[in-house]
């Protein structure tokens, strides 16, 4: 006998005298799975615990992946705030050296270089407006 199944109202064990020697988990207390000593119940058993290791395997997959999810934010939000320290570090720069330069041309050319670190661009310019020629 392969496998006996114990419904409702039924006595658990088969009335053939095999010795039943595993029980899956996983019914209700009334519709346990016996099985036989004739080998089919440790593959139940080990295909119970295969299956058990997926369902394990798929956690800690979406857990990884959420995790991945979160570091990669983390990284992005790292990145925010390393340009914006640059930006006021460049704004500070500009703003002490028109508080001490004296020359206009040594502050644009402060200016310019403060600007291409700022946006990482490759080349900037300031234009100035003259108020009388508009």
């Amino acid at each position: 006998m392969a496998v006996s199944f114990a419904g409702r109202g039924r006595h658990p064990f088969p009335h053939t005298g095999d010795v039943i020697s595993a029980v899956v988990w996983g019914f209700k207390k009334k519709d346990i799975i016996f099985f036989s000593d004739e080998g089919h119940g440790y593959a139940a058993v080990l295909a119970l615990v295969v299956l058990l290791f997926c369902i394990y395997m798929i956690t800690q997959q979406r857990n990884l992946s959420g995790l991945s999810r979160a570091l990669f934010k983390e990284k992005e939000a790292a990145h925010m705030l390393s340009q914006n320290v640059k930006t006021l570090s460049s704004l500070m720069e500009v703003s002490s050296v028109i508080n001490s330069e004296q020359k206009l041309s040594g502050i644009l050319d402060i200016i310019t270089k403060e600007m291409l670190i700022c946006f990482q661009a490759d080349q900037s310019s300031v234009m100035l407006l003259d108020k009388q020629s508009r």
